[in-house]
């Protein structure tokens, strides 16, 4: 998907260059955030009385956890790897290895309970947002590992 990702960064960034994005209709106006034409018919007056309190529906506010998270995961995989590392490479007796391993698979063991957590916050997430709307992917742990030590 990254790879995708940055292709499409790059095509996009070449045609604003070239002037594709210039003279768009709307350009300089301000957005219409009232256009509801995306909100299902049943729940616009809802939608409409938790914007007018400045709130927002559970959709949106558990995409915004689901983000908080995702950031702390990575971290937390980043944290725990470089400590495994480290130790490692400092392991002079296969006794202290052993250790380090044990460690490193009860590290393995809390990040597994913290994206099964957090899968389920996406899982939820994907179900409760409206049609049209962007899914969250689930965390991969395995990938990220792999992802962090290249």
């Amino acid at each position: 998907m990254d790879k995708w990702q940055s292709e499409l960064d790059r095509q996009l960034e070449k045609l604003r260059q070239e002037g594709a994005f210039d003279n768009l209709p709307g350009m300089g106006k301000p957005l219409n955030l009232a256009d509801e034409s995306h909100v299902p018919q049943e729940l616009r007056m809802a939608y409409r009385i938790l914007h007018d309190n400045d709130m927002a529906p559970d959709w949106i506010m558990l995409g915004k956890d689901i983000e908080q998270s995702t950031k702390n995961l990575r971290q937390s995989v980043i944290r725990h790897l470089r400590q495994y590392q480290d130790a490692l490479a400092k392991a002079s007796t296969p006794e202290h290895r052993q250790n380090v391993e044990r460690v490193w698979m009860h590290a393995q063991h809390e990040l597994r309970s913290q994206v099964k957590a957090h899968n389920n916050m996406v899982l939820n997430f994907n179900l409760k947002a409206p049609a049209g709307i962007r899914h969250h992917i689930l965390f991969d742990l395995e990938h990220e590992i792999a992802r962090q030590k290249s």
